[in-house]
């Protein structure tokens, strides 16, 4: 097929063992930084496109997150012992992220239509996040130490700025973490696969037609409305403060969905003015207009709601061919 891009052979080979350790060590390197940490399984996402030999991919995801851990531990102890708290807060992300991720290179082949492999791949993530909240939530030694070293520096460094102390700050740190840890794991990890599977299969027009074709079940749009409803109804009943806490993350992890769709559009519309654009293009200037103070607020509310949108407004035209439409292989 014409664009079709080269697979890793499962099979003997010299270079397949190089580009695996490449991947893996730039990985590791990218999990221990600040944003990179979110992005790190790109490389292996990337390198393992096309393998199907599961036992090899877990491998390489299990020696990147041994690396990426165990480098961390090594960073959270000092003369004073070891930092607990610091190093759960760290090794959360490559942890929910990478798991995600090596869930979705080793379900390669297994014919899952796409929302239900993400849905699957997306379900240890999910639970990793939501442990780390309820550890977080909780009144622990862990949590307290973490909150006593970092309450410090954010004292002199944003108590002259504000008129809040640094432990005020961090609690709405806090907060805005308990609120949204959840959906900005799951949002990591569909825009780390959704990088990858697009630069894999960049050249591939009818593959790129697909994907930016796919659209969210209508009735999902009930799972946003009622959760909204839920967390704001709630927050004038006093229900128990976890059952508030579940609905406000599933209604920011709804709208973490309706943005997708919303980038989902805009790609059909450039595509369609120009059909070899690629959606992978597209998503590294969303991500960097959404990093910016000023364009931040437009990306965050301008993205869901352009997504829900198409639930009664038609932005992309069915396309009666794409039989395959709700499929998303790389």
């Amino acid at each position: 097929m014409d664009g079709e891009q080269p697979r890793l052979d499962s099979g003997s080979g010299q270079g397949i063992p190089a580009g695996l350790l490449l991947a893996v060590v730039i990985s590791t390197i990218l999990s221990r930084l600040p944003v990179g940490d979110f992005l790190f399984p790109i490389p292996l996402l990337m390198a393992c496109y096309g393998l199907r030999r599961r036992g090899i991919t877990a491998g390489v995801y299990g020696l990147t997150l041994i690396l990426s851990v165990g480098l961390t531990a090594l960073a959270c102890r000092d003369p004073e012992g070891f930092h607990t708290g610091q190093f759960v807060m760290i090794v959360l992300i490559p942890l929910a992220v990478g798991t995600g991720a090596a869930l979705w290179s080793m379900t390669q082949g297994a014919g899952l239509r796409g929302y239900t492999r993400f849905a699957l791949c997306a379900l240890p993530t999910t639970v990793l996040s939501a442990a780390s909240v309820v550890w977080l939530g909780s009144d622990g030694p862990a949590v307290q130490t973490l909150m006593a070293e970092v309450s410090v520096p954010l004292d002199y460094l944003l108590g002259g700025y504000y008129s809040l102390s640094g432990a005020e700050i961090l609690d709405v740190f806090v907060q805005a973490c308990l609120c949204s840890l959840v959906p900005m794991m799951v949002g990591a990890l569909g825009v780390c696969i959704v990088s990858a599977s697009s630069m894999a299969r960049r050249g591939d027009r009818q593959w790129q037609d697909m994907f930016c074709r796919l659209r969210i079940p209508t009735d999902f749009v009930w799972v946003l409305l009622g959760s909204f409803i839920g967390a704001i109804a709630g927050s004038f009943a006093g229900i128990p403060a976890p059952v508030e806490l579940v609905l406000v993350n599933l209604a920011v992890l709804s709208c973490v969905v309706y943005a997708g769709q919303g980038y989902l559009i805009l790609v059909y519309r450039i595509r369609k003015r120009n059909p070899y654009y690629a959606s992978h293009r597209l998503l590294k200037w969303l991500l960097l207009l959404t990093l910016i103070p000023l364009t931040s607020p437009v990306m965050i509310a301008g993205l869901p709601l352009l997504g829900v949108l198409e639930t009664w407004i038609v932005l992309r035209k069915p396309n009666k061919e794409d039989s395959y439409e709700d499929h998303f292989e790389s």
